[in-house]
């Protein structure tokens, strides 16, 4: 079985995998598999591996929106602003 796990953002097969994501068996060739593991691009998958192929890691829900919105700070003119407004 030769299951890995992204380590840097990659590509194999038409399929981008990004890091953390589990690449499934058959998508890295055994011939290439050993020079990517040595330049830190995927490491081999450790332990039971029950992934399916289109599962994608799960993401954050995001923060709900407070009602008042957080104030900007204003922004200071530089000098070359200051001297075409003149």
């Amino acid at each position: 079985m030769s299951v890995y796990m992204a380590l840097k953002p990659c590509k194999f097969g038409c399929d981008n995998y990004l890091r953390g994501d589990i690449i499934p068996d058959g998508k890295v060739l055994a011939g290439k598999a050993e020079a990517l593991c040595k330049m830190g691009l995927i490491a081999p998958a450790i332990g039971d591996v029950s992934v399916p192929v289109s599962a994608k890691p799960e993401t954050a829900e995001p923060e709900a929106e407070s009602a008042e919105p957080e104030p900007i700070a204003p922004v200071k003119k530089s000098r070359t602003q200051k001297a075409k407004s003149e």
